[in-house]
């Protein structure tokens, strides 16, 4: 699914209105979307992961483990392409401003930005989905 990024990055252009699609784009955006679902389709198996017994984590037999579900997987990936695209949306609009141009800013500086604002953005959830596992 994560192959499925450009469709997400086009149609986050189209809908903020950086982009218009041609035809040819239209083509293979959609070649992209049949290969996503035929390649999801063709990999499904029975849900659970195995991990052998012998391997043991602080001492504790692991056994086998249930895997998360096929939807719950793909909306992870989902979301990760969003904000692979919005990254990028940003990147554009910055990019477009007075203080973004690039003697304004080095594309190096502007990767570096980025990657700060996502930190920031994911020290919340993470703290809050460490400290709700700690319970």
């Amino acid at each position: 699914v994560k192959a499925a990024e450009p469709f997400t990055s086009a149609t986050v252009a189209v809908v903020w209105g950086i982009e218009r699609l041609g035809k040819e784009e239209v083509a293979s955006l959609t070649g992209i979307v049949a290969g996503v679902v035929l390649s999801t389709l063709g990999h499904r198996g029975s849900g659970k992961a195995t991990i052998p017994s012998t391997m043991a984590y602080r001492g504790a037999s692991l056994g086998i483990i249930p895997s998360q579900s096929l939807a719950s997987k793909c909306l992870v990936v989902m979301l990760s392409n969003l904000c692979f695209s919005f990254r990028g949306l940003h990147q554009k609009l910055f990019r477009a401003s007075p203080g973004g141009h690039a003697s304004a800013m080095s594309d190096i500086n502007l990767q570096y930005r980025m990657q700060q604002i996502g930190v920031l953005m994911l020290i919340v959830p993470t703290l809050l989905g460490n400290t709700l596992l700690a319970l």
